[in-house]
C-alpha cells in the first residue's frame, strides 16, 4: 500500500459509531439542500483536538454513498503546492507518480481534454503545481484577483459537470483540514460559493473561525455515550474502575478510546485507580528507548517527524518506533509539512500530556534546542515559527528571534 493509504487507515475504524447523531443529520440535510437546488454552501467545522471531527466526515462519506464525492485536502500554511498537488489527484483521479516534476506533458493534455476552451486556465493551474511559469497580467482588473485560485474553481466545476452528465455524482463535497482564516486557500471557497453548483465546502479548524460564518461546533460526548464508547475497547471486567475514569477524560472520544485501550492492556494490579497512574502504568511497559521515542516527539508538538525523531533520539532502532505506530500511540500523517520526512502525531493528546510530565525539567531544554537544529537543517519556510519556539524554549532567544 501507497504511504497516503497507510496513513488513512483509523486504527478504530470498526468500532460503531456513537453519539453526534444530530450533527450528522444537520450535515446530511446540508448535502441534500446543495444537491438539490444546485447551490453552493460553506460551512467551519470546529473542535478541539481529538473531538472526533475527521470520524464524523467519514460517517457522512459512508452514508451519502457514491454519488455525493468527497475529497479532503489540508492546508498547510501559506505554502499551497502540496495542497494543489492533492487536488489535482483528486479531481482528476492522477496517478502521474510521487514525482510531480514528471507530470507535465501528460497532465498537460488531461487538462487540455478536461478545460478546452479555457487554454489560460489550464497553465494557470500547470504554474500553481510548478509546472510552467507564470505571467504577469496586463489589465489591472485580472491582477486584482488570484487567477490560480480562479482556475482551480473553473476546473472543479468542469470535472463536476462531466459527472452529472454521466449521471455519477449529485454533488461535490470539498473538505479542508487544518484551516484558518488567514490561509491564502480560503479564496477558493470565496469563488466556489457564487459559482451556482451544488458543492458544499468544510473547512475544518480546531477552534478558530469567522464569528460571522455558519459554524458546526462539536462539544464532547455525554457521560453515557462516552461508557458506551470505551466500552468497545475497554476489559468488561474493569467496568467500575472505566466508569470512574471516563469522567476524567472530558468526553474527547480520542482520549476515550486511549483509556480503553489502556484499560485493556494493562494488568489490573499495576495501576491504583488515577488517569495518571494508568497511563503511566501503560507507558513503564513500553522499552525505555521507545519511551525516548515518544519523548521527542511530545516534545517537538502535535506532529513531528520519524526522522526528526530518531536522530534527536539518537536511535537506530526503526522496530521500536514501529511498534510505537503498531500500537497507535503514534500515527503517520497523509501528508507532511517537510517534504521527504514521514509526519507523526500522538492518536491521543492525553498521551501526549502524559509523556511530557514524564520529561524532567532539568532535561526539556537540551531537548528543545535538538530539535530546532533539526528543524533549522530541513523544515520549510512556513515552519520558521515553529523553529523560534524550540530555540526560545532551548533558552536560545537569539537563536530564535531571525526565525521569529
Amino acid at each position: 500500500v501507497s504511504t497516503s493509504e497507510l496513513a488513512r487507515r483509523d486504527p478504530y475504524a470498526e468500532l460503531d459509531f456513537v453519539g453526534r447523531a444530530s450533527e450528522l443529520e444537520g450535515l446530511s440535510r446540508l448535502v441534500g439542500e446543495v444537491a438539490q437546488h444546485r447551490t453552493s454552501r460553506s460551512l467551519w467545522l470546529t473542535g478541539e483536538a481529538g473531538i472526533g471531527k475527521t470520524r464524523l466526515l467519514g460517517e457522512l462519506e459512508r452514508r451519502l454513498g457514491p454519488e455525493v464525492r468527497f475529497l479532503r485536502l489540508e492546508e498547510q500554511g501559506y505554502d499551497l503546492s502540496a495542497v494543489w498537488r492533492r487536488l489535482v489527484e483528486g479531481l482528476l483521479g492522477w496517478e502521474g507518480g510521487a514525482d510531480p516534476r514528471g507530470w507535465g506533458p501528460a497532465l498537460e493534455r488531461e487538462l487540455a481534454e478536461v478545460l478546452p476552451n479555457d487554454p489560460r486556465g489550464a497553465r494557470q493551474i500547470l504554474v500553481s503545481l510548478g509546472l510552467a511559469e507564470g505571467k504577469s497580467w496586463a489589465r489591472p482588473e485580472r491582477r486584482a484577483v488570484d487567477r490560480s485560485l480562479v482556475a482551480w474553481r473553473d476546473l472543479i466545476l468542469a470535472v463536476l459537470a462531466r459527472e452529472r452528465r454521466a449521471q455519477r455524482t449529485r454533488a461535490f463535497v470539498l473538505v479542508a483540514e487544518g484551516s484558518s482564516p488567514e490561509s491564502p486557500f480560503g479564496g477558493l471557497f470565496t469563488l466556489l460559493e457564487g459559482a451556482g453548483a451544488p458543492v458544499l465546502s468544510v473547512r475544518v479548524s480546531r477552534s478558530r473561525s469567522p464569528d460571522d460564518e455558519p459554524r458546526l461546533h462539536l462539544a464532547p460526548l455525554s457521560f453515557q455515550e462516552s461508557l458506551a464508547l470505551v466500552g468497545q475497547v475497554a476489559n468488561p471486567i474493569l467496568k467500575v474502575a472505566t466508569e470512574s475514569l471516563v469522567l476524567q477524560v472530558g468526553g474527547i472520544p480520542s482520549n476515550i478510546l486511549e483509556l480503553g485501550r489502556a484499560l485493556s492492556i494493562t494488568p489490573q494490579g499495576s495501576f491504583s485507580g488515577s488517569l495518571a497512574s494508568l497511563l503511566q502504568a501503560r507507558l513503564d511497559m513500553l522499552p525505555s528507548a521507545a519511551r525516548q521515542l515518544l519523548a521527542v516527539a511530545a516534545i517537538c508538538g502535535e506532529q513531528s517527524w520519524e526522522a526528526l525523531v530518531l536522530n534527536v533520539a539518537e536511535s537506530r532502532e526503526d522496530d521500536l518506533l514501529q511498534r510505537l505506530l503498531n500500537e497507535t500511540l503514534l500515527l503517520k500523517s497523509g501528508l507532511s509539512q517537510i517534504p521527504g520526512h514521514s509526519e507523526l502525531h500522538f492518536q491521543s493528546e492525553l498521551v501526549r500530556r502524559a509523556v511530557l510530565r514524564m520529561i524532567p525539567f532539568s532535561e526539556r531544554p537540551a531537548l528543545h534546542l535538538a530539535v530546532a537544529s533539526w528543524l533549522e537543517r530541513h523544515a520549510p519556510l512556513g515552519l520558521s515559527q515553529l523553529i523560534a519556539h524550540h530555540f526560545k524554549e532551548g533558552g536560545s532567544s537569539e537563536a530564535a528571534y531571525p526565525h521569529y
